[in-house]
């Protein structure tokens, strides 16, 4: 019996991990790849360096150029987790308090959308733009 019985190849397809749908994010839970010759891949745990990295949040980009001089081993375990920490310490008690548990609306306007969106590279801004 062949084990892939059916299973057609496939190179060189995008796959939208994230979309807006109305005032929400859909976000996977994991993305699994078998093949990752020419596979550019964002993974959720990317969302907060999208959140900084668009500057939405006044003087918060700078974080994601040089995060290894802020994101200290003995203290973090990945630098997503710096991010996370990073960006509730930064917005609390501001109109963009970041949770993970539920995305305030100040990050939905379609302004704070389109800085976000503008970081991504530029095949997946394509893909939105279809």
């Amino acid at each position: 019996m062949q084990k892939y019985k059916g299973v057609k190849r496939v190179y060189n397809e995008l796959y939208q991990l994230y979309t807006v749908k109305g005032d929400s994010w859909s976000v996977p839970e994991a993305v699994i790849t078998e093949d990752s010759n020419s596979i550019a891949l964002y993974a959720p745990e990317s969302f907060e360096y999208l959140l900084l990295k668009s500057d939405n949040m006044p003087h918060t980009a700078f974080v994601t150029e040089e995060t290894f001089r802020f994101a200290d081993s003995k203290e973090y375990f990945s630098w997503e987790e710096f991010y996370t920490s990073y960006l509730i310490r930064k917005t609390e008690n501001t109109i963009y308090q970041y949770s993970k548990k539920k995305l305030k609306e100040t990050y939905l306007t379609a302004g704070s959308r389109k800085r976000i969106m503008s970081q991504l590279p530029e095949t997946l801004q394509a893909m939105k733009r279809e």
